[in-house]
């Protein structure tokens, strides 16, 4: 059927989506959410369609913007368009869905090939996910879903440079922005470091809002590597670079429904170490109450899980368990977590939890390539810091990549109004509430806001007295910051603690607060 193209000025998160008037769906012989091909000028793409009795008339197909961009087409083209079948990758999804047998790499090749090429629905891939989640994935499966996520997107190919190294959380902590200090403090060092960050999803601010505030990070895969080659690192997004992009659109889904399936976080993350080249990797896993990972047993067995899998990839792993408990770092927010990263790099102070993290991951590094001693890798990576010449090799990597290696302290964009959080109680510090951090941070703005953010000013341990000044809110939206001091009233970021954690009488048993004992 030839129909007129009427160009959407929509967007829908890069899926082909397109409308049809219902007497021609009708005629078509598809309902909504089946598929179609459009073909304009030896082009084609399968798009999913809508149908509308009055958006769009008879005889036209309302075009979202992801197919506008791949057919090239204008207003009032005519496009032929088709009824399409069913992806075979769907099949798959439903077998896996039912524990029927499990995924082949070829297999897993074609479901991430129709993942990139927007051929599935979001709800088929939430499908997908859900049936990883709940029936898991045998270690052969990860290691071919590697192999499909790594080789259906692009590869930095340093495989050639010998002592490539880059460092990942699996996240969910407040503040720890390590890799900013680690990143010149290892190539200053001599080593490689290619470093893919995210901006933050759910989240104050990720490693990419905060770096953004230093520099752009929007880099081509060939931009990328020509910077590495010629400073030893780089920072970037993975919007432009094109890695494992099925990942990405696994993630964009994975985020809503608050799922973040163990098979999925090891396949992603072992598939982007290999497809940077990664020789020696360091994977921080943050555990404790409010962290991803909650008991410490738990964290062992992911550590030994990963190490295991990576050996069998090609990637040499060291994972390190590392408190989650409490936001790493005084400063939560885009623009205040790079004020704290800037005052560490050119000063030497700064949040001491912050800057001692990122020294000993980097010591880590820095010892697994021989580059220090077994045991004084620490030592080496606090010698590149205090010299000066971490902030050197930035100042490098941030001119580079087009940022001002001149900024200052001065120069960070923080909020314009403030609101300061007091103490409603007299107490000890037990402990921090992350959860109620980060929703402090986000209802002030983060991280679309770059210069809203928290700064907490005690720490676990002190003794506080009732009004005592424990937080700065940082907003430049009034209203965000009068709701962003009364969430932090009504939460209370702050754990104080408890002489008596539960009472047992012979009517009931009551425990305050299961948590506070840790591992059971």
């Amino acid at each position: 059927m030839k129909l007129r193209a009427k160009i959407v000025d929509l967007e829908a998160a890069g899926k082909p989506i397109a409308i049809l008037n219902k007497n021609d769906a009708r005629l078509l012989r598809v309902a909504p959410l089946e598929r179609v091909s459009i073909v304009y000028d030896n082009r084609e793409i399968i798009a999913l369609i809508d149908v509308t009795d009055t958006f769009v008339s008879e005889g036209e197909i309302g075009l979202f913007e992801s197919i506008i961009e791949t057919l090239k087409v204008k207003d009032n083209d005519i496009v032929d368009v088709h009824p399409a079948p069913k992806p075979v990758s769907i099949s798959y999804i439903k077998r896996k869905m039912l524990r029927e047998y499990s995924l082949t790499r070829e297999q897993f090749f074609e479901l991430m090939n129709d993942i990139n090429l927007n051929r599935l629905s979001d709800t088929e891939i939430a499908v997908f996910i859900s049936s990883v989640a709940i029936n898991g994935l045998t270690d052969n499966e990860i290691l071919d879903l590697i192999d499909a996520l790594v080789n259906t997107g692009e590869q930095l190919n340093l495989s050639d440079i010998k002592n490539v190294v880059t460092k990942h959380s699996i996240g969910g902590i407040p503040g720890n922005r390590v890799t900013l200090l680690i990143l010149p403090i290892v190539t200053a060092a001599g080593l490689i470091m290619p470093k893919l960050s995210t901006r933050a999803i759910t989240s104050p601010s990720g490693t990419a809002d905060t770096a953004e505030i230093f520099m752009p990070i929007d880099l081509t895969i060939d931009e990328f590597r020509k910077i590495i080659l010629k400073v030893g690192g780089a920072l970037a997004s993975n919007e432009r670079l094109g890695i494992c992009p099925a990942m990405s659109k696994l993630i964009r889904i994975l985020s809503p429904l608050a799922l973040d399936p163990e098979p999925l976080l090891i396949s992603s993350i072992l598939a982007h170490m290999k497809a940077l080249s990664a020789k020696h990797v360091v994977i921080d896993i943050p555990t404790g109450r409010g962290a991803k990972v909650y008991r410490l047993a738990k964290a062992q067995e992911l550590g030994e899980k990963m190490v295991s899998i990576g050996m069998r990839a090609g990637v040499s792993l060291e994972c390190v368990i590392t408190p989650g408990d409490r936001p790493i770092g005084k400063f939560i927010g885009p623009a205040l977590e790079a004020y704290d990263v800037l005052r560490i790099l050119t000063t030497g102070k700064g949040s001491f939890d912050l800057k001692n993290k990122a020294l000993s991951l980097a010591g880590i590094l820095l010892e697994v390539t021989n580059i220090a001693e077994y045991g004084k890798g620490v030592k080496v990576a606090e010698e590149i810091l205090e010299s000066g010449k971490a902030w050197k090799k930035m100042m490098e990597i941030i001119e580079i990549q087009g940022g001002d290696p001149k900024v200052s302290l001065d120069d960070i964009p923080l909020g314009t109004y403030t609101a300061e959080y007091y103490a409603p109680m007299d107490g000890t510090v037990y402990g921090f509430d992350n959860r109620a951090i980060r929703e402090i941070a986000k209802v002030a703005g983060a991280p679309i806001d770059k210069g809203a953010g928290v700064v907490l000013l005690v720490d676990k341990g002190d003794d506080v007295k009732k009004g005592q000044l424990l937080m700065k809110i940082y907003s430049n939206s009034e209203a965000r910051l009068t709701q962003a001091l009364k969430v932090a009233e009504r939460r209370n970021p702050y754990i104080f603690e408890k002489m008596i954690l539960g009472r047992i009488t012979p009517d009931k048993v009551h425990i305050e607060d299961e948590s506070i004992f840790g591992e059971s």
